[in-house]
C-alpha cells in the first residue's frame, strides 16, 4: 500500500509539472517563433489561499518542488483562495492558482460570483475531494441543517468558494442566509 501512494505522489508530480511546463511554454517568455527559454529563465506566481486553509501549505511545497524540477521561480500569493484567484488570473497578474472545481466551472461558465465569463482557464491536477464539513460544539443543540436557523454561522469570506457552497447547502434545506446570522470569516477566524 505504501509502495502505492509513494507512485501516486510520484505521477500527481509529473503531471503537475508536465502541466506547468505546457502553460510556460504559452509564450511566457516574449519569444514569438513559440521556442521555449532556457531552464531556469522563467519566473512564476502561484496563487494560494489564507494561512490557515489548506492551499496556503499546499502551495508553499509545490512552488518548492516545480523550482527544483525545472529551476525556475515560483512565488507564491496569499490571497483570498479560489473565486479571487480566479478572477486574478483573468488579470493575468498570475500564472497559476488553486481553486475549487466547482469555483472554476462558475468562472468559466460566468455563474455565481462571476457576472461575466473567464476565458483561458485551463486544469493542471485534481488534488483532493473539497469535502464540505459543517461542525459545531455538542452543547450548541445544533443537529441538522435546519437548527442553524436563527444562529451566528461562519459561511467563509464574502465571495469565496466556501461561502458559495454555504449558500447551496443552505438552499437545499430551503433556508438562505436571511434565515441565519452569517459571519464572513476565514478558516483561521472560524476556528
Amino acid at each position: 500500500m505504501k509502495k502505492w501512494k509513494s507512485l501516486s505522489w510520484i505521477v500527481l508530480l509529473l503531471t503537475l509539472v508536465m502541466g506547468l511546463a505546457a502553460c510556460g511554454s504559452n509564450n511566457a517568455s516574449g519569444n514569438k517563433d513559440g521556442g521555449s527559454a532556457s531552464k531556469g529563465s522563467e519566473s512564476y506566481s502561484l496563487l494560494t489561499g489564507g494561512t490557515g486553509g489548506t492551499y496556503y501549505p499546499l502551495g508553499g511545497q509545490f512552488a518548492n518542488l516545480w523550482e527544483d524540477a525545472t529551476g525556475d521561480k515560483f512565488t507564491t500569493q496569499t490571497t483570498g483562495a479560489s473565486a479571487e484567484n480566479m478572477a486574478t488570473l483573468q488579470k493575468g497578474e498570475a500564472e497559476v492558482a488553486f481553486s475549487q472545481t466547482d469555483i472554476a466551472t462558475y468562472a468559466i461558465e460566468g455563474k455565481e460570483m462571476f457576472k461575466e465569463k473567464i476565458d483561458g482557464i485551463k486544469a493542471i491536477a485534481a488534488l483532493y475531494p473539497e469535502t464540505v464539513q459543517i461542525v459545531t460544539t455538542e452543547k450548541s443543540g445544533i443537529h441538522s441543517v435546519e437548527d442553524l436557523k436563527g444562529k451566528t454561522v461562519s459561511v467563509g469570506a464574502a465571495g469565496a468558494g466556501v461561502n458559495i457552497n454555504a449558500k447551496q447547502i443552505l438552499e437545499v434545506h430551503g433556508m438562505s442566509f436571511d434565515d441565519i446570522k452569517p459571519q464572513n470569516l476565514s478558516f483561521e477566524e472560524s476556528t
